[in-house]
């Protein structure tokens, strides 16, 4: 069965196909500069990325405390580690329980991706790991959740957050832009709209044409 198209059909959408793209090329490639030159850098002076920031290689001047009592002394802080453990999973991220040289136990946050080295041993030759630029936290624990084994760490009110912010392109910025947004929500409708407005158009001056080669005769 062969489905005929009409031909004002087919001119409308020659000529709102190439408008709605020519559109969506200029605002999207002004949404593009402007996040280039304007959201990027300014989000680059705020994001904690790049060296000395928490899940990052510990610099020459990171406090490296062993023990519950050193790190509370820090805002920032690479500490060294006896063990580390999963523990619990509490509001979707996964916990591990870090025992200290001290041999204090703390909550800690890490991720696959979070870098630990080898930091020597203690005096009885057990093995001590680094961990990367890590804060203090706060624990918070998601309503309905059970929360932290009690009586596992010395302090469950804190945790050791060592994964970093992971940093943001350009595209993910202006996936976040609401003009962006806006424009990739509207672009179909602004296409049917093209497509209708130049449809209806050639439709009535193909009517036209018609009635007045039939008044001719």
């Amino acid at each position: 069965m062969r489905i005929k198209v009409p031909l004002y059909a087919v001119k409308g959408f020659l000529c709102a196909l190439p408008i709605s793209l020519a559109l969506a090329v200029l605002v999207l490639g002004g949404v593009r500069l402007y996040v280039e030159h304007v959201t990027y850098p300014a989000y680059l002076e705020t994001a904690e990325i790049g060296p000395g920031s928490v899940g990052t290689a510990p610099l020459e001047d990171t406090p490296r405390p062993t023990s519950l009592a050193e790190i509370r002394q820090y805002d920032r802080f690479a500490p060294v580690v006896l063990h580390y453990k999963a523990a619990e999973r509490v509001g979707g991220r996964q916990y591990y329980i870090l025992t200290l040289p001290s041999g204090e136990a703390v909550i800690g946050h890490m991720t696959g991706s979070t870098d630990i080295t080898p930091a020597g041993t203690t005096e009885s030759g057990e093995p001590l790991y680094q961990l990367p630029i890590a804060r203090w936290d706060t624990v918070e624990v998601p309503q309905g959740e059970q929360g932290f084994g009690a009586g596992l760490y010395d302090d469950d009110t804190h945790f050791v957050e060592c994964a970093g912010e992971e940093p943001m392109t350009i595209g993910d910025l202006m996936a976040q832009n609401s003009l962006y947004r806006l424009f990739m929500r509207a672009f179909a409708l602004l296409f049917l709209i093209l497509y209708a407005v130049f449809a209806t158009h050639f439709r009535r001056r193909a009517a036209a044409k018609t009635a007045k080669q039939q008044g001719r005769q």
